[in-house]
């Protein structure tokens, strides 16, 4: 009788293997994306961990499986990096292993302390570049390699370089610029979506050269008083300005009509 027990454990034990093995090929068939595989290993996924982000594939790069990491996205053709000490497990004070991956497409970087991210100059392929970092950071950060940069988001310091040469982007959220208005950017051209944070602007002299803007948002500019160079952007379709200086009421009556039919305004 234990006999025949045992058999029928070690029946019903091969079963449930042979059913987990069938749902795993049948799963892995028809998981998507295709091109991103293996799930079903927990070890490989926990040296791989893929995140989505504004429904956009990220590969979240561990700093002790770095090889690893970029032999799993050349495989996959994984083109966006998440470089992370918040949410991730990035411990190096640099990221210089990105200039052996330049196909790099979307880049963000998010660390408490002083990181050296001068690799980015490498990344001619680069269309999204994300650096926060909340430690002081002073460093040269020079753009006239990321010709390709359509999206980009960073804190200001006196070091950057050559952002006038950003012909593609339109998507540019700056913060702590120290500049009292925004000439320095006019020659965005192509920019639809403008973001200034915590910084000291007095007033919006340039930003009537950005034809092309829709979306503007300033928050925390404790200096800006005038908002007249609004008047001539015909594209604009949404602005929202919270806790900023005293702004002076505009002295063209078509312009504070502009304003009031616009799709979203807000004056907080």
């Amino acid at each position: 009788m234990a006999g025949l027990v045992l058999r029928i454990k070690l029946f019903a034990k091969f079963e449930l293997r042979f059913f987990v093995s069938i749902f795993v090929i049948i799963m892995s068939h028809y998981a998507k994306p295709k091109n991103v595989v293996r799930y079903f290993n927990p070890t490989y996924r926990k040296m791989n961990e893929i995140l989505e982000i504004n429904g956009t594939i990220f590969l979240k790069i561990n700093s002790d499986t770095i090889e690893e990491n970029l032999r799993f996205a050349e495989k996959n053709k994984i083109f966006n990096f998440l470089i992370s000490a918040r949410i991730g497990n990035y411990k190096l004070n640099n990221i210089d292993f990105v200039k052996d991956f330049p196909q790099l497409e979307k880049l963000y970087v998010s660390v408490y302390e002083n990181i050296n991210y001068q690799a980015i100059k490498h990344l001619k392929n680069l269309n999204t570049l994300s650096i926060d970092v909340l430690s002081n950071d002073a460093q040269e950060i020079d753009f006239s390699n990321l010709l390709n940069l359509q999206k980009l988001v960073f804190t200001w310091r006196n070091k950057a370089k050559n952002i006038h040469c950003l012909k593609l982007l339109k998507d540019l959220t700056i913060t702590k610029f120290s500049k009292i208005n925004l000439t320095l950017l006019l020659s965005l051209e192509n920019l639809e979506d403008l973001g200034i944070f915590q910084s000291k602007i007095e007033n919006l002299e340039g930003i009537e050269k950005l034809l092309n803007l829709k979306k503007l948002t300033i928050v925390d500019c404790r200096k800006l008083e005038n908002i007249d160079s609004l008047g001539s952007l015909e594209n604009l379709h949404q602005i929202k300005i919270h806790n900023c200086g005293n702004i002076k009421k505009p002295g063209n009556i078509m312009f504070i009509i502009k304003i009031e039919l616009l799709e979203s305004s807000k004056f907080i």
